[in-house]
């Protein structure tokens, strides 16, 4: 990971959801775009990683604000992957 983001810091998610229930309502965008905001007004000059299922909602909220895959997890929980912006200055909420 340092030699794809060499820094001190890194602001890392692990996952978000809604409940399945309540999709289609944009609850999933709005939490999204609240935590994309927060990253890239308070955090600007640190990379961001999350880790999340490839067939997940949350991964297309997060590629369409500029995450991009960087790794898997396969071999311990198939589908899994990490994603990452070098710099969260370069991150695009409004996209969500």
């Amino acid at each position: 990971i340092n030699q794809l983001i060499p820094c001190q810091k890194v602001a890392y998610f692990q996952e978000i959801g809604s409940d399945p229930n309540l999709r289609g309502y944009g609850i999933g965008s709005a939490l999204c775009k609240s935590l994309v905001s927060w990253m890239k007004t308070n955090y600007p000059d640190i990379p961001s990683m999350l880790h999340t299922h490839e067939s997940s909602p949350a991964y297309r909220l997060f590629y369409k604000s500029g995450y991009r895959i960087f790794g898997r997890t396969d071999q311990i929980n198939p589908g899994r992957i990490f994603m990452a912006s070098s710099l969260s200055s370069l991150l695009t909420p409004e996209n969500l």
